[in-house]
């Protein structure tokens, strides 16, 4: 794999990662109206967002996520070189309330909330599962939407 490519995987991963605890986040003050299998809830739960800051996609909300190989322009996403020491790191990621520092050494992506607290650490195995998660949620609901 390229460094372009590298880059590109992370910053796709960063951005997925992000998108997906904002959804999160939104769910948590949105009622629930019915679940993948079109069943209605029980009307007195709302849905609630986990506490879970990891890569996974496991809820069961909308789940289709573009991708971008470049940043996109006009949402708040911010991208700069990181140099350490003289030397080229990697690239630091701020969109919303995350920051995600890429390693280009490590191949590595870590990602920190507004207070610096660390909340996922993605290694070149779990970026490349982010990214087939959402290629096969994608692929499904295009499958259901075309049935």
């Amino acid at each position: 794999m390229t460094p372009k490519q590298r880059l590109d995987r992370a910053r796709t991963c960063y951005r997925l990662w992000t998108l997906h605890q904002q959804q999160r986040q939104s769910a948590a003050t949105v009622p629930e109206t019915s679940d993948r299998s079109g069943q209605q809830p029980d009307p007195s739960k709302e849905a609630t967002a986990t506490a879970d800051h990891g890569p996974e996609f496991d809820d069961d909300g909308p789940s289709v996520l573009p991708i971008w190989a470049e940043p996109p322009a006009g949402d708040g996403w911010r991208e700069s070189v990181m140099i350490y020491d003289g030397f080229y790191r990697g690239r630091k990621f701020v969109a919303s309330e995350f920051t995600g520092i890429w390693f280009i050494e490590e191949d590595e992506l870590k990602i920190q909330n507004a207070d610096g607290v660390p909340v996922a650490s993605l290694d070149e195995a779990k970026m490349a599962a982010i990214i087939r998660t959402d290629e096969e949620e994608r692929r499904a609901d295009e499958g259901r939407r075309a049935a």
